[in-house]
């Protein structure tokens, strides 16, 4: 069972759809005075492990259950964290930062159907938060980006996810 420390967030989205994803059975035991997000997997063939940071719980969860983790996953997440950093920046570098990445998933997904291949991994679990995130920002005519989003928000897994109450922040204008 794996105890998922949670809080209304958009930073904590790509977590919430990986342990949906996973199909590892988690709790949802509320909040914890730590760094969020956290998981605390107490798998019953070993000593408790506890995981923090959005990369580091996706990674894991992707290798406990041996499901969306290709090759250049990792690498991702590498992009990931450091473009998640301008999330609750509000100035006008960090607008000019998330539009930038969104047309860089753009010309990404134009390639292929996710974003490191045909099949769906946690690369796809942690951009889609960071695109609900930032989602006020996408400019229109991102069409590769906009058929990607659509896709991954109608999986169940997903769905479920995204009912704990993940809310987008807005950067303002």
């Amino acid at each position: 069972m794996i105890d998922y420390y949670f809080w209304p967030s958009p930073r904590l989205t790509g977590v919430s759809i990986g342990l949906e994803e996973s199909g590892l059975p988690y709790r949802v035991v509320g909040t914890r005075p730590a760094q969020l997000p956290v998981i605390v997997d107490r798998g019953a063939d070993r000593a408790p492990v506890t995981v923090f940071e959005s990369g580091a719980i996706l990674l894991h969860l992707a290798e406990r259950s041996g499901r969306f983790l290709p090759g250049d996953a990792a690498a991702h997440m590498a992009w990931q964290c450091s473009v998640s950093a301008c999330c609750p920046r509000r100035d006008r570098q960090a607008r000019r930062s998330v539009v930038q990445q969104f047309a860089l998933l753009d010309r990404s997904l134009a390639e292929r159907r996710f974003l490191l291949s045909e099949e769906y991994t946690i690369a796809d679990m942690a951009a889609f938060g960071w695109v609900v995130c930032h989602g006020a920002l996408m400019p229109n005519g991102l069409v590769h980006l906009t058929r990607w989003q659509s896709e991954v928000a109608r999986r169940p897994a997903v769905v479920r996810a995204l009912a704990l109450g993940h809310t987008p922040v807005a950067l303002g204008h």
